[in-house]
């Protein structure tokens, strides 16, 4: 009598584990992107409260091109690791702060009223 597993058994078990990742995969991948786009929308937050501050000091909003300008006119602590950030200011009254996917070039938006826009899935 011979013990171990014979190839038919031990290719079951492959195969079976291979149905597992194919269906595991994608949704940890849903799961990543909903994530990063989560910590953009807390981004996105942190720069409307920036803007609103400048606004109190200012009476008008400011236009941001970059992190670097966000980080140095709002003072917003904001990371370019996975979204691109910038602030259009549309006049005096009005701003749309916009974070653009590396990935995909989806987008997510906030505006001076606290309403979200955009093309990406994941915004709130």
């Amino acid at each position: 009598m011979k013990k171990g597993f014979t190839l038919i058994e031990l290719l079951i078990v492959i195969v079976i584990i291979g149905i597992l990742a194919s269906v595991a995969v994608p949704n940890y991948t849903r799961m990543v992107e909903r994530a990063k786009a989560e910590q953009a929308v807390t981004y996105l937050k942190v720069i409307r409260t920036g803007e609103k501050i400048y606004y109190a000091s200012n009476t008008s909003y400011t236009a941001c091109a970059n992190v670097g300008e966000i980080k140095s006119m709002l003072g917003a602590e904001v990371t370019d690791e996975h979204y691109r950030f910038s602030v259009a200011s549309g006049s005096s009254t009005s701003f749309l702060a916009t974070a653009t996917s590396k990935m995909d070039n989806t987008t997510i938006t906030l505006d001076q009223d606290n309403t979200y826009g955009g093309t990406s899935p994941f915004k709130p």
